[in-house]
């Protein structure tokens, strides 16, 4: 819907240099991060915000599909990301998703 290439995606937001983190955190405690091609921002999520997210999906969808050049911002995925070295990012434990 977006013509986004999904291998385009991954590459961009994969690998040890994909991300950065922005220098100041949300006024919710959450994490900033941008693409190294700086195509796509990153955001870490409570479990709640997460569960907002799921349940306003549908409506979404349906609004970004009827309405081509819409100003509500682009959702590419929910992911939950585990680093490799176990180690996660926020120290509160409530944010599910985690740069790698």
């Amino acid at each position: 819907m977006f013509k986004l290439d999904t291998a385009d995606y991954m590459i961009s937001i994969s690998g040890s240099d994909a991300l950065r983190e922005l220098s100041s955190p949300g006024k919710s405690g959450s994490m900033f991060f941008l693409s190294q091609d700086d195509r796509f921002m990153i955001k870490t999520l409570r479990k709640s915000e997460v569960q907002v997210l799921l349940r306003m999906l549908r409506d979404y969808y349906r609004h970004v599909h009827t309405y081509d050049n819409t100003l509500v911002t682009k959702f590419f995925g929910l992911h939950r990301v585990k680093p490799s070295s176990g180690q996660k990012i926020c120290s509160d434990g409530q944010h599910v998703l985690h740069r790698t």
